[in-house]
């Protein structure tokens, strides 16, 4: 599930559009509130399964894909981020929250 790195501000929430151009063609696909990701009419549970079934489309297969870095948004300013920042900003908003004397409740 993509939803836990989705979900951690208040400018990236879902349905939140991904895409990435793909030996010429853009893919798009979308995580969903319950965090599945879809593609092509499809639900799957994972942003890494998904990305792979993208791939597949345009070269055959399945190829092994890690969907965090192949998959791109926009931020609320239209900057395009890889997938993986909203997990990035999810950790190190985690980790401040349960740092000793970081102010804030755990």
């Amino acid at each position: 599930m993509v939803s836990a790195g989705v979900k951690v501000t208040g400018t990236i929430s879902a349905p939140l559009s991904l895409f990435r151009k793909y030996k010429g063609v853009e893919l798009k696909a979308t995580v969903l509130a319950d965090g599945s990701v879809e593609f092509d009419g499809q639900r799957y549970d994972s942003c890494s399964t998904v990305a792979s079934f993208a791939r597949g489309t345009l070269v055959g297969g399945t190829p092994a894909t890690n969907g965090w870095a192949f998959w791109k948004y926009r931020d609320t300013e239209g900057k395009a981020h890889p997938l993986d920042h909203t997990r990035q900003l999810f950790r190190n908003r985690s980790q401040q929250q349960t740092r000793p004397g970081s102010g804030e409740a755990s």
